[in-house]
């Protein structure tokens, strides 16, 4: 792959990586992220066969493979869980003249309930693969930009992979903040009469989840900040392919004979003059 296809394609794929991340509330355009993820991971298999890097290489492949079992994920909900869930409750539902809403009481059909089942079951499978292999393309994804800082010269890929590292890091923070937050609203629900009453529940709630959403939103500013420095990392890409040749350094030469004759040839000249 040549240098000027995989800077264009890794640039524009952080571009539209951060697109669909600012615009990830707008239906649809979050779909523009998976396209972008796409275009990334073939820009880093590009990189790595031109640096002859088998981890960039890697990073891409599981790229890749990460995006075909979002797909699969999505496939199985729509064509089993969606469907099955429709049947079950058209189907549950009887009109019985004697019950004073006109309906019958729900009935779950046991083939219904083990299609649900299947299709959670084969879900569940595929999300914690999917899971096991996004938390090792995000390490992979970071050491390939101290790799490809190393091999290219070009520094920008270093501050890219740090900045990253921060995102993540406050990433993880803020989950856990998340999980405190729900946990706690969870122990105090369940705590009977000292429970806020409703008319404050949403000032409880957002009281509660607070400072996990700020966490949030500083990391979502810093990823940001880590896609633009990443594709501005793989436009600078050209400079690798209009770097000047390094000039050979050519053979020592052999210097002129400066031998003289020896005292004994200059002796014997004189004694025969």
């Amino acid at each position: 792959m040549e240098v000027d296809t995989v800077k264009l394609l890794g640039g524009i794929g952080y571009i539209l990586l951060l697109i669909g991340l600012v615009g990830s509330f707008v239906p649809y355009v979050s779909m523009i992220s998976f396209i972008g993820l796409i275009l990334v991971a073939i820009a880093w298999i590009g990189l790595g066969g031109i640096v002859k890097d088998t981890l960039m290489k890697a990073f891409g492949i599981l790229s890749l493979v990460v995006c075909v079992l979002s797909i699969v994920i999505v496939v199985v909900i729509l064509a089993v869980l969606l469907p099955t869930t429709m049947i079950t409750s058209v189907s549950s539902i009887e009109v019985t003249p004697t019950a004073p809403s006109g309906f019958e009481a729900p009935q779950v059909q046991i083939e219904n309930i083990a299609g649900v089942l299947g299709g959670l079951m084969v879900v569940g499978i595929v999300a914690l693969i999917l899971l096991i292999l996004s938390v090792v393309v995000a390490v992979l994804h970071i050491i390939a930009h101290f790799r490809a800082a190393n091999k290219t010269g070009i520094g920008m890929f270093k501050w890219a992979g740090v900045t990253h590292i921060i995102a993540v890091v406050i990433g993880v923070i803020g989950l856990v903040i998340l999980i405190a937050s729900v946990i706690s609203i969870t122990q105090i629900t369940t705590a009977g009469p000292a429970f806020t009453p409703p008319e404050h529940a949403m000032e409880f709630l957002f009281s509660r989840f607070l400072p996990a959403l700020v966490v949030v939103i500083i990391s979502t500013i810093v990823l940001i900040v880590a896609y633009i420095l990443s594709a501005i990392s793989f436009f600078n890409l050209s400079k690798l392919a209009t770097a000047p040749p390094q000039p050979s350094t050519p053979p020592p030469e052999t210097p002129p004979s400066t031998e003289t004759p020896s005292v004994v040839q200059v002796a014997e000249g004189t004694y025969l003059k």
